[in-house]
């Protein structure tokens, strides 16, 4: 399959079982082939790609949706939100060097937080840290990526527990400042 085919399978991935996913893709790609890949085949070649490639890839995609004169408006403005939740994730050697096990909890926690283009569905930044880094760090953080690419009708949505002095004077530094939009239906 290649390096090409199996990053070609991994983002065309939908909703159907990674076995499907494999076969529809190799129909596609070359319908001579009478022997399919199996997902055994396909998951060893996936792991020896690195992870760099993917958010390589993910970064390069997110800086040309950015760019783009037809990202989606509304009344003239992009509009953006920023939000993070916790995640259960499973418990490996590598996990649970990296992130924390709660006292009574079968696996370790982790935090994760988006930056998304709310009209156009696009995820534009996303990071997933330890639970002991707290959202407003990791919205700094996707806040230092977007403002390479912040324009002056950008709207920045946060949900009622980002506010804090930091976040603020952090927004105001970085030629940010909230301010209030007045939105009339």
């Amino acid at each position: 399959m290649g390096f090409t085919g199996i990053i070609s399978t991994c983002l065309n991935f939908t909703k159907k079982s990674l076995q499907l996913e494999i076969d529809n893709f190799m129909e596609l790609t070359d319908p001579s082939i009478e022997k399919p890949i199996t997902k055994q085949a396909f998951s060893k070649a996936r792991q020896n790609i690195s992870p760099d490639a993917f958010k390589y890839l993910f970064l390069m995609t997110s800086e040309t949706a950015m760019e783009s004169s037809e990202i989606k408006r509304f009344k003239g403005y992009r509009i953006f939100a920023i939000d993070g939740t916790e995640l259960q994730i499973p418990k490996t050697e590598e996990t649970v060097k990296y992130f924390t096990q709660d006292r009574g909890s079968t696996s370790p926690r982790a935090r994760a937080s988006t930056l998304c283009d709310v009209l156009g569905g696009y995820i534009i930044h996303a990071n997933i840290e330890d639970t002991t880094v707290d959202e407003r760090t990791l919205a700094m953080e996707h806040l230092d990526y977007f403002k390479t690419f912040c324009k002056t009708k950008d709207i920045i949505i946060f949900d009622r527990g980002y506010p804090s002095r930091d976040l603020i004077r952090y927004l105001n530094e970085n030629n940010m400042p909230p301010s209030s939009v007045p939105y009339r239906s």
